[in-house]
């Protein structure tokens, strides 16, 4: 299992709600820190120590009775895999997602902003002209978010570049508005820290869909939280799920809220490098033609290129019914796609359907399409840095009873058949022991199975959610209080605390419609 990736002196600290400002400032001094930047609203600071005080520094920090939490922050990198030297012929990604029939219905608006968290978006390329709003440089601290590398510029035009413009590709939203969102730098690595505060920026400047074709293997808090935010915000979020050929967990991806996409080929099968399990939702087409740096044109492959497709769907839906709520257009994704075996949750993403079940239909024929003339393109070259591998979440549970929690009452006589029922809440109170402990709920209802564990005496616990085929679905670690929010099938789930001390403590699971 690859080692997590850290940013060298970097942490990021949370105080507890209600603390001055004066004993922030002298709580980060005392531990010998340098403040780079405020991730607001989240009030996450992120501080640098001089090399070899990390661990003392973070020591310290933990024992301040004002602080919240404090976490190293882990790096992040863009999902590119090598690129296939074939030239295409034809765009077949959008085609096979029946984006043209799709279009018939909308061609997208520019009052949905597309944020693409990225290395930034060359907005003079041709295809991209008169796409772009402004955005931020979170790598810079400025305005300016130019790419530099090319990766973000052909992960926006997959997902908006200028269609029915006689030259090019088209893009899946081709009238959606595209916000950069600069968080990686010219060699395509970043920082969590750098992708929470661009996620927060870009909700609180009216994006509404958040495409992330980046990821690391060591989940944050600080991340979590920003993910949090978002969807509170009402934000549909989608990453790519990584190019190691595994099953194990990426962040952003994995995070509950975002959607997480593995890589397609015409035939409706992963591609070897491709990421895949019951954690990832959905696949898309994970070769996509694609615009990059001074006007040219690259082949795009990895879960990088796939993400982009499923954010474009989500803006053409989004365009389509702009009242729809982030749970509606989820959902819409989730249900429409097609079956393609056990690789993912739900399977290869449908623009068409996707519409048709918000109720988004055509209005009148759609005008005739100047489909992109075949041009022999170079591919994109391969990323300069190793890649980071996630980390898998090692399988400590140690075999233990399981401890079966009550099934939901059934529905009094009298109630009206399709109602929606109230929401089951059982608590539970207990003594941590050092060893894991397992519940088991369910079955559930269609709904949401939110879990909060509380344990103040605890300095560090971790909170697993466990579907009926033993995939790791959510997880969050760290100080308590820990929440879980995971969208539920009629199946039993299972809930596991880890810990490695002795301490109360209490969870409380809600089940039902959320």
């Amino acid at each position: 299992m690859p080692e997590p990736e850290f940013v060298q002196g970097r942490l990021l600290v949370k105080f507890v709600d209600g603390t001055q400002p004066w004993l922030e400032r002298k709580v980060l001094a005392d531990a010998e820190t340098q403040l780079e930047l405020t991730v607001r609203p989240l009030d996450v600071y992120v501080v640098d120590v001089r090399r070899g005080r990390t661990l003392d520094a973070i020591e310290e920090l933990a024992e301040a009775p004002a602080v919240e939490y404090v976490e190293r922050d882990a790096a992040v990198q863009s999902f590119t895999t090598t690129p296939n030297d074939t030239l295409w012929e034809q765009q077949w990604g959008p085609m096979l997602v029946r984006a043209p029939t799709a279009w018939d219905a909308t061609m997208g608006s520019p009052g949905i902003i597309v944020a693409v968290l990225d290395t930034g978006i060359d907005s003079t390329h041709p295809d991209l002209q008169d796409a772009v709003v402004p955005g931020y440089d979170f790598v810079e601290g400025d305005a300016f978010p130019t790419d530099d590398n090319g990766h973000g510029t052909a992960t926006a035009g997959v997902i908006g570049a200028r269609t029915n413009n006689s030259r090019g590709q088209a893009g899946l939203c081709w009238r959606c508005s595209l916000m950069p969102i600069k968080v990686l730098n010219a060699n395509r690595s970043g920082t969590t820290s750098a992708v929470a505060a661009g996620l927060v920026w870009a909700v609180d400047h009216g994006a509404r869909v958040i495409s992330m074709s980046l990821g690391g293997s060591e989940p944050t808090r600080t991340l979590a939280e920003a993910v949090d935010y978002a969807v509170r915000k009402g934000a549909v979020l989608v990453a790519a799920a990584g190019n190691e050929s595994s099953q194990n967990l990426s962040y952003p991806a994995a995070y509950v809220g975002v959607i997480g996409v593995a890589g397609s080929d015409q035939k409706d099968v992963l591609y070897s490098w491709s990421n895949y399990g019951s954690w990832v939702p959905v696949a898309a087409p994970g070769c996509n033609i694609a615009p990059f740096l001074r006007g040219e044109y690259v082949n795009f492959c990895g879960t990088s290129a796939a993400a982009p497709v499923v954010a474009g769907i989500a803006g053409l839906a989004l365009s389509g019914r702009p009242l729809a709520t982030r749970t509606e257009v989820e959902n819409a994704l989730f249900r429409s796609a097609n079956p393609i075996g056990t690789s993912v949750r739900y399977g290869r993403v449908n623009a068409e359907l996707t519409l048709a079940a918000l109720g988004v239909k055509p209005t009148s024929p759609a005008p005739a399409l100047s489909l992109p003339v075949p041009v022999p393109v170079p591919a994109l070259a391969p990323p300069v840095p190793a890649p980071v591998a996630p980390t898998a979440i090692p399988d400590r549970h140690a075999p233990q009873p399981e401890r079966p929690l009550p099934d939901p009452p059934p529905a009094a006589s009298g109630q009206t058949p399709g109602r929606t029922p109230s929401p089951q809440v059982t608590t539970i109170r207990g003594t941590l022991g050092g060893s894991p402990l397992r519940f088991v709920v369910g079955p559930l209802r269609h709904g949401r199975l939110i879990a909060t564990l509380t344990a103040p005496r605890a300095r560090t616990l971790m909170l697993t959610l466990v579907d009926a085929r033993g995939a790791r679905v959510a997880r969050i670690s760290g100080r308590t209080p820990l929440r879980l929010s995971h969208p539920a099938l009629p199946e039993r789930y299972r809930v596991f605390i880890s810990g490695s001390v002795r301490a109360p403590f209490t969870l409380r699971l809600r089940t039902g419609r959320s």
